[in-house]
């Protein structure tokens, strides 16, 4: 997220590219999209500085889809959601549309209402996957089992970069924070009445997944709460994670080492929208690559 590239997703540039990039079968032409964003100007000169933009995550999607030569969700579902049994996850146009929970908002009155629908397929690597909390689970235990990722490869994913001011530290993927002595690694998105969160502290063998479809719902404030069900967390650090770093916000399930277990979680059994929590293509960029 230091690249400077500008966001796809604004208003000018969906209304823009978008028709033109759309197939007859309802996907996208991701590189004429990766072209599009090229002749944008720069917010800033690559390195320069940390600032998000899904444009980072769209275009590593693509260059995925080039070196293995498949798209991006066959990619994933040969060599991530197939080996790890996340039977209920799946990428863009695969997502069965009655299987997708419905998304919402709150408005200035604090009154809930349906959130307009994204088109997943539009999203890419930035956030077309939908999952559930147990999925997300055994992605978790993966991660800590070294099944997708040698230890080697999974320290440098992990490894902040820090992004200057209350930026805090933001490593391949995951933002770098800390409970007291407690180092964690997070990342959240939101899209379309959803939000997503997930959240591992490698030194406990402590990791949960958060889903809400509820888009204004703040679930990082729940961090310190459920990390304090594991080891002591006192004063200040039960409020709000230390970098300040509020990306997007998201809501509710745990995995302890190889369990996942659901808490505090919406019951449902729908899946949810994992917008700009791309953790699968960057592992595999940084463990295949």
């Amino acid at each position: 997220q230091r690249s400077g590239l500008a966001d796809l997703n604004t208003l000018a540039f969906l209304q823009r590219v978008r028709p033109q990039a759309r197939r007859p079968d309802g996907s996208y032409d991701g590189d004429r999209i990766d072209r599009e964003i090229a002749a944008l100007p720069r917010d800033f000169s690559p390195g320069a500085r940390f600032e998000y933009s899904n444009s980072n995550y769209f275009v590593l999607g693509t260059v995925v889809e080039h070196v293995t030569h498949q798209p991006l969700g066959q990619f994933l579902a040969a060599n991530v959601f197939g080996p790890l049994g996340m039977t209920r996850t799946a990428f863009a146009t695969n997502a069965a549309a009655g299987d997708v929970a419905v998304g919402y908002r709150v408005d200035e009155k604090n009154t809930l209402y349906r959130a307009y629908p994204w088109d997943l397929a539009w999203l890419g690597g930035a956030g077309a996957m939908t999952s559930t909390v147990e999925d997300l689970g055994r992605w978790n235990v993966a991660l800590f089992t070294h099944r997708i990722l040698q230890p080697a490869s999974l320290a440098q994913m992990w490894n902040g970069i820090n992004g200057g001011g209350n930026q805090g530290s933001y490593a391949m993927g995951w933002i770098e924070d800390a409970l007291g002595s407690h180092r964690y690694l997070w990342h959240n998105g939101e899209v379309g009445g959803f939000h997503a969160l997930n959240v591992i502290f490698p030194g406990n063998d402590l990791a949960f997944a958060v889903l809400t479809n509820n888009q204004d719902a703040k679930p990082e404030y729940l961090i310190p709460g459920i990390a304090s069900l594991y080891f002591p967390v006192s004063g200040l650090d039960r409020i709000l994670p230390h970098s300040g770093v509020v990306l997007i916000e998201a809501s509710a399930a745990v995995a302890i080492g190889a369990l996942a277990i659901a808490i505090v979680a919406i019951v449902t059994l729908k899946r949810f929208i994992l917008a700009a929590v791309p953790l699968a293509a960057l592992a595999l960029v940084a463990g295949f690559f």
